[in-house]
């Protein structure tokens, strides 16, 4: 078993299975937390996702990776070869730093290290004191094997350079287990809230057992700056709640999450919003009822446009007739644009009104509306633990690696053999990207020494 996954091909399997599986879950839409409870409920709701080819993604769970069983059991596959790999790299860089190498630690360069062979004139004898003393003048640190059976009943050394930097291997492999465990951590008791369009004023109860609510304070254009369309310029102020008691404040902006516990308010974007209010010719308030079905009428209506709406009806009971709000989403740096219009009968034509690019007042029939147009944040509340376990990790692994390739560490296992009338050096060296050239070259040079000493 250790040796499975031991083996290169298993790990570079696992990594490159777990890096496809997270990069489907962006690509696939995944079932919301608050419906967890009831996935086939969601997946109902969504048409785009109802034909026979998503067969396969519902009976692997492609909806919901994060809580499929086989995406689990990849975690925890990888993580075991990923320790595997740390520990079998932390003894070579030990055994390297302390010189203690027995014959049993040839094991440690893998069942397929790059090898190169020596076919030289002369007797091992003769070979070895030139050996030591030319890999001496290069900087190499050179220790005895033991002798045992099979090849190593020759002269065995192990030479080395720079042989402290291959410590960066393991340390490359903990920065990966380090953040494997953090996704890990964030796979399992992490969560996210539902997006959430809040008016001013209002609250949210974040629940998961945390106890906080967050309250919007104000949304506004980031101070010294022109309002962007995409809503990067905006933020959103929240106040942090325990019961009714205000315990934090915080900023919430594009890529600025408010924190709080571990707990991230995070601003994903903007929408529209739209307040009507007015009076009648009498100075008496208008009454507006959202919707078309039975709710509560009041002075003021205060609306806001999700993503994918477009159109809101508005009834005023008092009058018998209807309002319509078409919107025309932002696009080319322009303001969204809305367009109001009267609909006396559901038979009736429509009756433009006005169309409104910023707040502004509307007169007809006597009446006169104040349309107050806004925005309102999309705030997401989120979990994640392990994210700074995931980053410390992914940033040690990069540095590690970048050390060990710029440095270059350098390993050999070296052997002098008789062979017939001649003798065999035998070189041994790590698999492994860039390995193979400087092996390579050092048997090159290797060659023309002993060549041109015999």
């Amino acid at each position: 078993m250790w040796r499975f996954f031991a083996a290169p091909a298993t790990l570079l399997i696992l990594l490159a299975l777990l890096a496809a599986a997270l990069v489907v879950s962006t690509l696939v839409p995944q079932i919301p937390p608050d419906v967890s409870t009831n996935p086939q409920l969601w997946l109902a709701l969504q048409p785009e996702l109802q034909s026979p080819s998503n067969d396969l993604a519902q009976a692997l769970g492609l909806y919901g990776i994060y809580d499929a069983f086989w995406f689990r059991l990849l975690l925890v596959l990888t993580g075991l070869a990923l320790f595997v790999w740390m520990v079998e790299s932390a003894e070579l860089a030990w055994r390297a730093s302390r010189g203690r190498w027995t014959p049993s630690t040839l094991a440690l360069w893998g069942s397929h290290p790059l090898r190169h062979r020596l076919a030289m004139s002369r007797a091992p004898a003769q070979i070895e004191g030139q050996l030591g003393a030319w890999l001496a003048g290069r900087g190499y640190r050179t220790v005895p094997v033991a002798r045992s059976h099979g090849i190593e009943t020759a002269p065995n050394w192990v030479a080395s350079r720079r042989g402290a930097l291959l410590w960066a291997r393991p340390l490359a492999f903990a920065g990966l287990l380090l953040a494997l465990l953090g996704l890990a951590m964030a796979v399992i008791w992490g969560w996210q809230g539902s997006q959430w369009q809040p008016a001013v004023g209002e609250r949210l109860a974040v629940g998961h057992g945390t106890g906080y609510a967050i309250r919007l304070d104000a949304f506004e254009p980031l101070t010294g700056g022109e309002v962007e369309p995409d809503g990067g310029r905006y933020e959103s102020r929240i106040t942090w709640l325990v019961g009714d008691q205000p315990v934090g404040q915080g900023l919430a902006g594009i890529g600025r999450p408010a924190t709080r516990g571990g707990l991230a308010v995070r601003q994903v974007g903007y929408v529209p919003d739209v307040t009507l209010r007015g009076v009648d010719q009498a100075g008496k308030p208008v009454l507006f009822q959202p919707g078309v079905v039975t709710s509560k009428a009041t002075e003021q209506v205060s609306l806001a446009f999700g993503s994918s709406e477009t159109q809101q009806v508005i009834v005023l009971p008092d009058q018998g007739f209807f309002l319509l709000l078409d919107l025309e989403p932002a696009s080319g740096g322009a303001d969204p644009l809305l367009r109001l219009a009267l609909l006396r009968s559901a038979e009736a034509e429509q009756q433009s009104l006005a169309v409104l690019r910023q707040s502004g007042a509307v007169s007809f029939d006597g009446l006169h509306l104040e349309v107050d147009l806004g925005y309102r944040p999309v705030l997401q509340v989120d979990y994640r633990p392990g994210m700074v376990l995931v980053i410390a990790g992914i940033a040690l692994a990069a540095v590690t690696v970048a050390v060990g390739w710029l440095a270059g560490p350098r390993l050999v296992w070296m052997a002098v053999a008789p062979d017939q009338d001649q003798a065999m050096v035998h070189l041994l060296a790590l698999g492994g990207a860039g390995e193979s050239g400087w092996l390579s070259r050092l048997a090159a040079q290797l060659q023309q020494e002993l060549t041109d000493v015999a």
